[in-house]
Parts: C-alpha cells; structure tokens; sequence
C-alpha cells in the first residue's frame, strides 16, 4: 500500500479511536456517503453467486481466487477513499447478504439476484424452534472460507469485519480468530474486540 494511504488510514483508525473513547460531547466522526466509494465484499460475493451459481463458487478451491479479484476492486478504490479527509475506513466485512447468512443458520438455500440475497420461504415459529446449528453446513464453510481467504490476503491496509450472528461466534469459528495477524491488529489498534 502506498505510504501516503497507509498514513491515511492510520489518521483514520486514531480520530475513531479518539472518538469511540469518549472524548466529550460534540466530537464528530463524518463519512462522506458517495453509493460504491469502496468495493463492498456482499455486492462483489453475492454477484459473483448470482452470476457463476452456487455449485462453483461455494466450493473451497473458487474462493481464494475470488477474494484476490475482490480485493483487487477494493485497493483499486482506495484513491476515491483517500480522496476525501473524511473518517471512511477501508473495510471488508466476512458478509455475502442477509440470504446467504440465514442460510448457514436454517440449513436451506438463498437466493440471489444480481448484489442481494434473501431466503424463501419464511419459516414458521415452530421450524424457526427445530432450527441446531450445523458446522457442515455449506454456507458456514463458504464463510469460514472466505473469512481464511481475506485474512490470509490482508496486507494490513483495510479494516477485517468478521461477521457475528446474535449468541453466535460460530460462523467465525476459530478459524483465524486467533491467528497472529488478529493478534498484531489488536496490539496495534488497541481497540476492543468482543
């Protein structure tokens, strides 16, 4: 990443630091809201799902090359992210749409339309009471995979969300939660991780 981003991002990560530290009132964080100004990884996955299917791109091999060309679009933006003095962090969050999540926790198949997803047909109260999680579940691989492919790729130039249901850490697993990369984020950031 060229010095003059890394710097930026730096800035960054200091004023929210700052910021979620509580300083006083009338601090302000401001994002400049412009539609796609980073790649956003649910929009890039869940076209990528739309457009090659499920059967491929779920499988474990597809993922590692569609994380470079996802990050490639990512770093590509960073010119119009640090274009702007605003207090916009790069970030990728292990998320591929509401459609795909609810998947990995009921078991059944999303559907997805060009960059969103969702899942049909609603459950009822009583199959929402049967639902247990399941490891094997493909959309939790899918996710644990693509959660390994990003951390794997990071080059410490964005911000990594792993992405948490409620009452869950299962779809981050252990995979590389406790991977020295996160290790080095959370000595370097000092921010909190839950």
């Amino acid at each position: 990443m060229p010095e003059l981003y890394n710097r930026q991002l730096q800035e960054r990560m200091a004023r929210q630091q700052a910021f979620f530290a509580g300083c006083g009132s009338g601090d302000l964080l401001v994002y400049v809201n412009r539609k796609l100004r980073f790649a956003y990884p649910d929009n890039f996955l869940c076209l990528q799902l739309f457009e090659s299917g499920q059967g491929d791109v779920l499988q474990h091999e597809h993922v590692e090359p569609m994380i470079t060309a996802y990050l490639c679009q990512l770093r590509d933006s960073y010119r119009s992210v640090y274009g702007l003095d605003d207090d916009l962090l790069p970030c990728a969050n292990v998320y591929c749409g509401i459609g795909s999540i609810t998947a990995a926790m009921t078991g059944r198949e999303p559907v997805h339309d060009g960059i969103t997803s969702w899942l049909e047909p609603n459950l009822t109260w009583e199959e929402i009471g049967q639902l247990r999680f399941d490891p094997d579940n493909r959309w939790v691989q899918f996710t644990l995979h693509v959660n390994q492919s990003l951390w794997e790729q990071w080059e410490e130039d964005f911000l990594l969300v792993a992405y948490r249901a409620t009452k869950t850490n299962m779809l981050v697993g252990g995979v590389h939660v406790a991977s020295p990369s996160v290790s080095k984020v959370r000595r370097s950031s000092h921010w909190r991780f839950s």
